[in-house]
């Protein structure tokens, strides 16, 4: 086909379709400039289309836009599309072309008014294309909406009208007209009603007249209209009638629709056959397609998305409810196969023009122009930065892949962004935008719009009349506009402005004194922090984020709802939070804020401003003045910050201010003099601040500047910042943080410093230094190309930095951490805590009790992790702890080897420690010759004492323990949150005298030397080897004593000592068995002795020497170092001169209840739950 848009003379007999190159042919002689208009037409195209390449390629098979289900590949970045006003001139030129054309043949023309992006008709020319009369969208699915086909849940709002599709109703319900009348709003007896329902005639009322519906009856029918005007629910005998269903009459059909085209489906498409005699609101429930999709997109508005390549019927089904009740109901949609006759396109950029009739434009690639002209178009951009112009009429536009400008013209249209950064603008009559995916910018124009951001940070504003503003994901710009409206900000961190138009506001221009509001609007926030914007009122606002309202003479009564922020404008405003965390600004004037609960952001602004903080720890704003004539600080304002700890935040102000928080006042030549109470956090401006705490906990920063700061009483955190600040913490115990200079021009450190610590333990935190320090305690300096050159006075702990730092401490107890970097760290003399951190570090504990930390492996940037380093630990004099429990794989580490290893810590360096504590893995920990103390921690560990009188702790975990050679203690840690047992432990003593200690129990055990156990539910099952010695918990323990010479000590509770053997009391010469610790209401349990050599008696008190009767139990009491001891005895046999003798610490006066004799009474040998 010839690419060429011949303009003749028009014939009925002949319409070429329009392409994209243009000529005039066959022109009449005009009578007068001809000539010059077809100069400007084709000088017009040519700088519209100055780039274009030469040769416009073949138009591929598919379509662009007629929908495939797939999204549109993004567009990196934003194209410069063809230039408007250019584009305009060209459409102008062509449409004087025909206006001068017609007037030679007497034809009727429209009006092309120049006024930039409001086209609004052109010439009527009868070319007649049979085009469907149908509204269509393309079958992309669209980003926004989550929800479901029936889930309806939108703000009331009146839709737009949609050409064959009905009126869309108020609500996402309808009411209809008393019984039977085919009228609309006016239910009196005078016939003067509206229109009856879906396209209603012009006047018919209850009682008729004129205006039929679709298929109306005599007198005023609406769609299925009656007879005659009925009257109201109630009958004439004032009884009050029953609810009465809805009426179904037929099945729906709805306008036909194009294959791979979605439709939008609304209410009173769904509700056109179906009437309500008591006038109830109508809804839809249970929505089912019988093939395709469809989904709620909006109140009262679906989006049906056909089956791919479907042509034919498709079925909808739903339920039709009054609220009362409900009745079934369906209607029918015809997919069609696409019309032969397009006005296409190219793959270059096209300028394409509509005729007066409904046109379908596919403009394919290149950056277009497309113009619909009158009636209802469907205009569909392709790729490309096109420029689409619906013109009159009911147009639906997609811009599709592009930045593209969208403009709806008059009639009620519905735009579609596409990918890309569109601009959609409806214009006149009820538009729908839909911006997609893309930063969009949305415009209602005149009318009740709806508008929909979707994916992207968009800008939307509704304009003149009763608009819905839904920004949908990401943080947008959001603007009701004039009129009633709805804005709802749904995800992201939206800001919705009130109180001016747009342009107003951008401008910050102030509404005009005698102005009207704008409108009683809502505001919906949704998910996301969303911002009430009322910077442009003049006059007070009162918004109330608690009770959700916001009013004032200049942005009306409006409605609010997931609002978390709000800014004031000029006026005396008061603003109020809610629960959740606020920001709140005042602006100029003397506001009245209160944050109320929550961690609330407040900015009183301009003006003597009162701010209360409320619950929650809130941040005080402190503003420096704006530059106003005679203006020279920001008012005298009072500040509360009320529960929790709070903030005045004065980084803004440039002078210097000084505040007080025990006397509670804070003043400064641009801040005024303040009032404060209840502030327990100070940030100070650029200038030289004096910084004052109180007796609660304070962080006091003076930020630039030659600060004083004194934290007073209190655990306080103090900074003085970027200057030579003098900082003193006072009581308590402080830290003092040293920042990092920020990189200013010939700004090497961030001052030369003095810091006091005062009494308490303060801290010295240089952790932000990226470059070495070096710290010396013992001298009072702290030096470094950052933190300069710092006088330091009682300060006990220090914190290094990032780089290679040297740590030396004093006299005092002090902690040390290195942190990263190869750090070299002294503790001298006091108990010390030192920690290396990350780097090859040297630690020397010096002289003390010193502790040093092994820190964890790290994390590095590409997700592996590495060890903390090849690092020297030396404990010292004093005994020294080497603490590994921060570690969570195994560890192995020797005392008699100085090796401590495993993957997190590397291959270590230890000399001079008598503790080590393990990790949480499976660590095989062993001592050396002296006295050590090995604890396990969590996981199945190894622990060896060796030489030595060792304390081994297994802690949880199946641990393996032995003592070798020494008096050794295998003690049992039971950790405070534990639900079951520290595990099943193989303990062996081998030589010397060992014990098993369980006095951390708190409940039961039974400590069995005889048997080799020990169980209870806490300390689980163990095995004992070379046992000697075992001490009870909390509970009512049980201890049985073996056949060597035991130490017993019960513990707690009422505790039973167990001798089952002869032997295990024998008097042989070398050693007597011993009760350490017994107390009223413990027992002695004698019963298998006495059975075994036929009974026991016990005696009264025997004198020392005397020889007591056979089988009877003495007692006698006998000096022991500068106290005294019981001896217990009993003579089993005088031929042999066999008897039993065993000694109990403390001086008893023992009786027959303190012995168990009898088997029956024994615990020793009964079954226990623990066991």
């Amino acid at each position: 086909m010839d690419e060429k848009l011949i303009l003749k003379r028009p014939d009925s007999q002949q319409a070429v379709a329009p392409m994209n190159r243009y000529e005039i042919a066959d022109r009449p002689e005009r009578k007068r400039g001809g000539l010059l208009l077809s100069a400007l037409f084709l000088g017009g195209l040519g700088s519209v289309f100055a780039s274009r390449d030469e040769a416009d390629g073949n138009a591929p098979a598919h379509r662009p836009g007629l929908g495939d289900g797939e999204a549109m590949a993004p567009v990196d970045e934003p194209q410069t599309g063809p230039d408007l006003a250019g584009a305009l001139d060209v459409i102008e030129n062509v449409a004087d072309y025909f206006r001068e054309l017609m007037a030679d043949f007497a034809l009727t023309t429209g009006t092309v008014p120049t006024v930039m992006g409001r086209l609004r008709a052109s010439v009527r020319l009868s070319f007649d294309d049979g085009r469907p009369d149908t509204r269509f969208v393309d079958d992309r699915p669209l980003q926004q909406s989550k929800r479901s086909a029936n889930d309806n849940d939108l703000p009331d709002f009146d839709f737009p009208r949609l050409s064959s599709f009905g009126n869309l109703p108020s609500t996402g319900g309808r009411n209809d007209d008393d019984d039977d009348n085919g009228g609309g709003d006016d239910d009196d007896d005078d016939g003067n009603g509206n229109g009856g329902n879906n396209n209603g005639g012009n006047n018919g009322g209850n009682n008729g007249g004129n205006g039929g519906g679709n298929n109306g009856g005599n007198n005023g029918g609406g769609n299925n209209g009656g007879s005659n005007g009925g009257d109201d629910d109630d009958d004439d005998d004032g009884s009050t009638r029953s609810n009465r269903l809805p009426v179904v009459a037929g099945r729906n059909i709805l306008a036909n629709g194009f294959m791979n085209l979605s439709a939008i489906i609304l209410l009173d498409d769904l509700l056109a056959n179906t009437l309500d005699a008591d006038g109830d609101r109508l809804t839809i429930a249970n929505l089912t397609v019988s093939s395709g999709s469809v989904r709620a997109y909006a109140d009262g508005m679906w989006l049906y998305t056909p089956a791919r390549g479907e042509i034919g019927e498709v079925t909808f089904s739903y339920t039709v409810s009054d609220g009362t009740g409900s009745v079934a109901n369906g209607a029918l949609l015809s997919l069609l196969d696409w019309p032969a006759h397009e006005i296409e396109g190219t793959e270059g950029p096209d300028v394409l023009i509509g005729t007066p009739r409904p046109d379908i434009v596919a403009a394919l690639g290149g950056d277009d122009v497309v113009y619909g002209r009158e009636d209802d178009d469907l205009i569909l951009g392709g790729s490309g930065n096109d420029t689409l112009l619906g013109g009159d009429g009911d147009d639906t536009l997609h811009g599709d892949d592009g930045h593209d400008r969208l403009f709806g013209g008059n009639g009620d249209d519905i735009l579609f962004g596409g990918a890309g950064d569109d601009r959609l603008h409806g214009e006149a009559g009820d538009d729908i935008l839909i911006g997609e995916a893309g930063d969009d910018t949305l415009s209602g124009g005149e009318g009740d719009d709806r508008l929909f951001g979707e994916d992207g940070k968009d800008s939307l504003e509704g304009d003149a009349g009763d608009d819905l503003v839904d920004g949908g994901t990401e943080d947008d710009h959001l603007a009701g506009g004039s009129g009633d409206d709805t804005v709802l900000a749904s995800a992201g961190n939206d800001v919705i402005v009130t109180g001016a138009t747009s342009d107003e506001a951008r401008q910050a221009q102030p509404s005009p004194a005698n102005s009207e509001d704008d409108g009683d609007d809502t505001y919906s926030g949704g998910t996301g922090f969303d911002t009430l914007d009322a910077s442009a009122s003049t006059k007070t606002i009162v918004a109330d984020l608690e009770q959700g309202t916001a009013t004032g003479e200049e942005i009306g009564s409006d409605t609010l709802d997931s609002i978390e922020a709000v800014i004031g404008g000029t006026g005396d405003d008061q603003l109020a939070g809610d629960a959740a965390c606020n920001t709140l600004v005042g602006n100029d004037g003397n506001d009245v804020i209160d944050g109320r609960s929550g961690n609330d952001r407040l900015a009183g602004g301009q003006g003597d401003d009162t701010v209360s903080g409320g619950n929650g720890n809130d941040t005080m704003l402190v503003e420096a003045p704006v530059c106003v004539p005679g203006e020279t600080s920001d008012g005298d304002d009072s500040y509360d910050g009320g529960a929790g700890n709070d903030t005045l935040d004065a980084s803004a102000s440039t002078k210097t201010i000084v505040v007080n928080l025990e006397q509670g006042t804070a003043t400064g030549e641009e801040i005024g003099s303040d009032t404060l109470d209840s502030i327990e956090t100070v940030i100070g401006g650029t200038s030289d601040d004096q910084l004052s705490g109180d007796a609660a906990c304070n962080s006091l920063v003076g930020n630039d500047g030659n600060d004083v700061i004194d934290g007073r009483s209190g655990n306080d955190m103090l900074a003085g910042g970027q200057g030579d600040d003098t900082v003193t913490g006072g009581n308590g115990n402080d830290t003092i943080l040293v920042e990092a200079p920020v990189c200013m021009p010939g700004e090497t450190s961030d001052g030369n410093d003095t810091y006091s610590g005062g009494a308490g333990t303060d801290t010295l935190d240089a952790s932000a230094s990226t470059k070495t320090i070096v710290v010396n305690l013992e001298q009072g300096t702290a030096t470094g190309e950052q933190v300069g050159s710092d006088t330091l006075d009682s300060i006990e702990t220090v914190i290094g930095g990032t780089s290679d730092d040297q740590l030396s401490g004093d006299a005092a107890c002090n902690t040390l951490v290195g942190n990263d970097g190869n750090d070299v760290i002294d503790g001298g003399s006091g108990n010390d805590t030192l920690v290396g951190g990350q780097g090859n570090d040297i630690v020397a504990g010096g002289a003390g009790d010193d502790t040093v930390i092994v820190v964890a492996m790290i994390e590095t940037g590409n997700g592996t992790a590495t060890n903390d380093g090849t690092d020297s630990y030396s404990g010292g004099d004093g005994i020294d702890t080497l603490d590994l429990s921060a570690l969570v794989q195994e560890v192995l580490a020797d005392i008699e080897t100085g090796i401590a290893e495993g993957n997190e810590i590397g291959t270590d360096v230890i000399d001079g420690f008598e503790i080590i504590a393990g990790g949480q893995g499976g660590d095989r920990l062993s001592g050396g010759a002296g006295n050590n103390i090995l604890s396990g921690g969590s996981g199945n560990d190894v622990l060896r004492g060796r030489g030595g009188d060792d304390i081994l702790v297994g802690g949880a975990g199946n641990d393996t323990l032995e003592g070798n050679t020494g008096n050794d203690t295998f003690l049992v840690v039971i950790p405070p949150d534990a639900s079951g047992s520290d595990g099943n432990d193989l303990i062996d003593g081998n030589e010397a005298v060992d014990t098993y200690d369980a006095a951390a129990a708190t409940q039961a055990v039974v400590i069995d030397l005889d048997r080799g156990t020990a169980e209870g539910a806490e300390i689980g099952s163990d095995l004992l080897t070379a046992i000697e010695g075992a001490v009870g918990g909390k509970g009512d323990d049980v201890l049985v004593a073996d056949t060597a010479v035991n130490f017993l000590a019960g513990g707690d509770g009422a505790d039973v000592f167990v001798f089952r053997t002869v032997a295990s009391l024998a008097n042989d010469g070398s050693g007597r068995d011993e009760i350490r610790d017994f107390e009223v209401g413990d027992r002695i349990d004698l019963s298998k002795i006495a059975e075994a050599i036929g009974g026991l008696v016990f005696a009264q008190f025997a004198a020392d020497g005397q020889t007591p009767p056979v089988h009877q139990i003495t007692f006698y009491h006998e000096a022991f170092g500068d106290g005294e001891r019981t001896v217990v005895r009993a003579v089993v046999n005088l031929e042999r001169d066999e008897d039993l003798e065993f000694l109990i610490a403390g001086r008893h006066e023992l009786t027959e209840q303190d012995f168990i004799l009898a088997a029956l009474e024994s615990p020793a040998d009964q079954p226990r739950d623990s066991v």
